[in-house]
């Protein structure tokens, strides 16, 4: 489902629930679409409508990872193929997801330039996700080098902290608000932690594995089931 308002060039779209058991950017949609009357350059996008009616992660396959789609492929391929369409060409693309793995909100990002640099300016995280295309070739964010992928865990996804972080952002790209630029830290991710690697008990997303040499993300997510999560390594330090 897409609603949008405005005749005129789109700043920022949201895209809300790629996966149907990631409830948390319903939140979103419904919130916007109730007030989207005062938003003229914004478009919504409630993604999987029908595996959110089964509150099912899909029907199909995974969309996230269907992109950028098959007009003639299964439910999923066919509905990706539908949202590149949609999506158009705005300034901004936001992505909200959840996940199962004990974490806060991590901005994830597939490019860094001004447009993505913009987007976190907005936000007060200090480590990013910056993955690389070979792992993000199928994924939404993978086909656009404007956009960036909010990662909640499921928990923190239910404070009013998380969705006030999320909609500060949206309406700082709207009202073209920047802020000061602080110093984060930037962790790319080239490779999975496959299921042979075994990691320390005490292991916890974004803190460094000294004797294994990378950042875990992801780890304790539900639906990984061929690997553990993802293994970040210090890229850079950069002021955004």
């Amino acid at each position: 489902m897409i609603i949008t308002k405005g005749t005129g060039t789109i700043k920022v779209t949201i895209v809300c629930c790629l996966h149907g058991d990631e409830i948390f950017g319903k939140k979103f949609f419904d919130y916007y679409t109730s007030k989207i009357d005062k938003y003229p350059e914004l478009k919504l996008i409630l993604a999987n409508t029908k595996a959110l009616k089964q509150k099912t992660r899909y029907i199909e396959e995974d969309l996230n990872r269907c992109f950028p789609g098959n007009s003639t492929g299964n439910y999923e391929e066919r509905l990706a193929s539908r949202m590149i369409n949609a999506i158009g060409n705005p300034e901004y693309l936001i992505d909200i997801h959840t996940t199962t793995s004990d974490t806060l909100t991590t901005p994830i990002i597939t490019n860094i330039d001004i447009k993505t640099k913009q987007i976190l300016n907005l936000t007060d995280f200090g480590t990013i996700i910056y993955m690389v295309k070979e792992m993000a070739k199928h994924s939404l964010i993978g086909q656009y080098e404007i956009g960036v992928s909010f990662e909640t865990g499921i928990k923190y996804s239910k404070t009013p902290e998380s969705f006030q972080e999320i909609k500060a952002v949206i309406e700082g790209l709207l009202s073209g608000k920047k802020q000061t630029p602080i110093s984060r830290t930037i962790l790319k991710v080239s490779e999975t932690i496959s299921n042979d690697v075994i990691l320390p008990i005490n292991a916890k997303n974004l803190e460094l594995i000294e004797e294994l040499g990378f950042y875990p993300f992801l780890i304790g997510e539900d639906t990984y089931t061929e690997f553990q999560g993802f293994a970040g390594r210090y890229h850079k330090t950069e002021l955004i």
